[in-house]
């Protein structure tokens, strides 16, 4: 995602803003929605009938497992935006775009690997596959998610550009979710198809995390 991160914010800039290279920017920044409303979305309305129905995890294990997860998620979202703010912008080049550009596609690699099973049978080996996956797909999420969110003030710092940022950004996001809709029907239909359908989606959204 090529999106340059300004370093000096001074009204001479307004002119750039109006350039084809602000206008690339602002693009790159919108199209982003697509991977953030298909993987998310995917995921919420298919993982507990993956992990419950599908594979049959134990109801108390999938009980202490989203335990687990919501202590962790806790913890999560402030180290990480912690973590992010403290990038070496001299030796990375970027305190945010790193991890979209890198982040983003391992994010979508491992909501593809998820649903290959660990195990049909074995309790604690699917429960391990469900709090492994958990854990990395939640982390890498918020790590993506919020460095795309800080960037929108530190590349449009005009009030009403962000406004219009944000409209076109809700539009993007809207209409990538239809796909959503059909993930639960694909997957009751056969796993075969669903791997298909969730592989174009990881693969779509890594092109557009990395480009």
């Amino acid at each position: 995602m090529e999106i340059n991160e300004p370093t000096i914010q001074n009204e001479s800039l307004q002119p750039l803003k109006r350039s084809k290279f602000y206008r690339k920017q602002i693009w790159n920044y919108i199209i982003i929605k697509v991977p953030f409303s298909l993987i998310p979305g995917i995921f919420a309305m298919i993982y507990i009938y993956y992990f419950w129905d599908y594979l049959g995890l134990n109801q108390t294990l999938f009980n202490i497992g989203m335990i687990i997860y919501g202590l962790f998620n806790a913890l999560n979202d402030p180290l990480m935006g912690q973590w992010t703010d403290r990038v070496n912008i001299k030796k990375w080049g970027s305190r945010r775009l790193i991890f979209i550009k890198y982040g983003g596609p391992l994010w979508a690699v491992i909501f593809f690997a998820m649903w290959f099973p660990w195990s049909f049978d074995n309790q604690i080996i699917i429960f391990l596959h469900f709090i492994t996956t958990l854990f990395f797909f939640d982390n890498l999420l918020t790590m993506v998610i919020l460095v795309w969110d800080a960037l929108l003030p530190e590349i449009a710092e005009n009030h009403n550009d962000r406004n219009k940022i944000f409209f076109w950004a809700g539009i993007v996001g809207t209409l990538s979710s239809i796909p959503v809709l059909f993930a639960l029907p694909i997957l009751q239909n056969g796993t075969r198809g669903f791997r298909i359908f969730s592989g174009i989606v990881a693969i779509l959204s890594a092109i557009i995390f990395y480009v």
